[in-house]
């Protein structure tokens, strides 16, 4: 499949070159570009959705989020060409196609805060709760910080605002991405966090590079910019079809958390609800309803969250507590069935024969004291 893949990708950035030398950004220029934007970045969703059939525990939801990504950001650009094709005109500013666009960091981000476990082979209700507080933080700075200045500037202050609202999502989720490759536990489990960085930095740099093009000369579709987000996407295509996951993916024993993992955790989902705070302040009066049952939300699913942390904490203690006095009570059982015996038993290493226990009946058989005979093998006492 790579191999047929990196050949299709040639083929599509064949067919933007060719596209930008011979119509370039007329009308039909403009619908070919688009059209090789949104099958690539379709492309690249079902192999994120076939990637995550393969993936053991949480790679299953992150790979199928990282697929929703690409999938609103295809869907946005299909609203991008019905109004540059068919109406002649660009999209509105308030429109919400570019809602859709910015939306796609929402996917990303709740892919990156999954918890890195191998029993967790979907969204749980903990990781529902998470959603709910990224979308309501992403709505309240989308309205506060683009839709409703826009609402009073010019066209190109609001693609000035795009931009910054575009590149500083980008920015965090790379920055989010690093930080969990900093706290996986495996080396396989740290490269797919890696991958995912090196990927979204070219994406990252490919949307600098575009809106600063865009701000200085407001460039049209069909131009070789076009290939800034089109490669992209073939590479996240070609990510996700070679990622295979590895035998020692996750750690052979589980490991506690540390306190530096729990304050991590627990500050990130306690900003959310000061995060929505500060936002829901900057909307002003006429929103003070929209803003104060947002906030009520948010501190609700902080909530929520908090208690079902506890309880998995509580469940995963009383499930030790009950595993090891099930292994106890299994060892005591041994111990008395071991030492009562009429045969003479005894545990060894199998290497050299030294003895590591033996019952009664064998210290009776062999004439010896039990601590001569620990640690002792046969060779050793003739």
């Amino acid at each position: 499949m790579p191999r047929k893949l990196l050949i299709l990708s040639v083929v599509i950035v064949a067919l933007h070159a060719t596209q930008e030398v011979f119509v370039g950004t007329s009308p039909l220029g403009s619908f070919l570009a688009n059209a090789l934007q949104i099958f690539s970045a379709c492309l690249a969703a079902v192999l994120c959705f076939r990637a995550s059939r393969r993936g053991p525990g949480f790679t299953r939801p992150f790979w199928l989020l990282i697929g929703c990504s690409f999938l609103v950001w295809a869907i946005a650009d299909m609203g991008w060409v019905y109004y540059e094709s068919f109406l002649h005109m660009e999209p509105p500013t308030d429109s919400i196609f570019p809602f859709l666009v910015e939306s796609r960091s929402l996917f990303l981000a709740m892919a990156l805060l999954l918890d890195q476990k191998e029993e967790s082979e979907s969204l749980d209700l903990a990781s529902f709760f998470d959603f709910v507080q990224l979308l309501i933080i992403f709505a309240l700075i989308y309205l506060g910080w683009y839709y409703l200045p826009i609402l009073h500037e010019n066209h190109h202050n609001a693609l000035v605002r795009a931009a910054e609202m575009e590149i500083g999502e980008d920015l965090a989720v790379l920055g989010l991405a690093f930080v969990q490759a900093k706290r996986a536990h495996t080396k396989p489990m740290r490269s797919l966090y890696l991958g995912f960085a090196l990927y979204f930095a070219l994406l990252t740099l490919g949307a600098f590079i575009t809106d600063y093009e865009l701000l200085i000369t407001e460039v049209p579709t069909g131009t070789w910019l076009d290939l800034l987000s089109t490669v992209p996407f073939l590479v996240g295509a070609v990510w996700a079809a070679r990622w295979q996951p590895a035998a020692n993916f996750y750690p052979a024993s589980r490991h506690e958390k540390s306190l530096a993992s729990l304050l991590l955790n627990n500050t990130i989902f306690a900003l959310a609800p000061l995060i929505v705070l500060l936002q829901a302040a900057q909307l002003g009066p006429g929103w003070r309803r929209l803003s104060f049952s947002l906030l009520g939300i948010s501190i609700l699913c902080f909530a929520v969250r908090l208690a079902l942390s506890e309880f998995r904490e509580v469940r995963s203690s009383l499930s030790a507590h009950k595993a090891d006095r099930e292994r106890l009570e299994a060892e005591s059982k041994f111990r008395i069935a071991f030492h009562a015996n009429p045969e003479s038993i005894s545990l060894s290493v199998l290497e050299d024969g030294t003895y590591l226990e033996v019952n009664n009946a064998f210290v009776a058989t062999m004439g010896y004291e039990r601590s001569e005979l620990i640690g002792k093998s046969s060779l050793e006492l003739g």
